[in-house]
């Protein structure tokens, strides 16, 4: 009665699919989904080129090697393996110095 719907995914362990669960809600007539991810599921959509666009926010301040990192482990082999990103926008955040970023893949 609220239009919410559980999709249930077969799954090795704890890990589903990705490309499977986007073309399953293609299927579905979902075009746009927004991910707010942590560190393991931001380095999988970017590892498996599955997004047209990210944005990062920015905030000027220190956190040093030791705290979380937004983007997990990419198995990078060198600089020149890397996949470009385009700058799309850049913005200042209304009240604060935090920077937001929105990049797409180059083409």
């Amino acid at each position: 009665e609220r239009g919410i719907s559980i999709i249930a995914l077969d799954g090795e362990g704890e890990w589903i699919e990705l490309k499977m669960a986007l073309n399953l809600l293609g299927a579905r007539g979902i075009a746009s989904v927004l991910v707010e991810s942590g560190p393991i599921l931001a380095s999988s959509l970017i590892k498996e080129n599955l997004f047209d666009e990210m944005v990062i926010f920015y905030a000027p301040i220190f956190l040093g090697s030791d705290a979380m990192t937004s983007i997990g482990p990419l198995d990078v082999a060198s600089i020149s393996a890397t996949a470009r990103l385009a700058l799309n926008r850049l913005e200042r955040v209304a009240g604060t110095d935090d920077i937001l970023v929105h990049l797409r893949p180059a083409d």
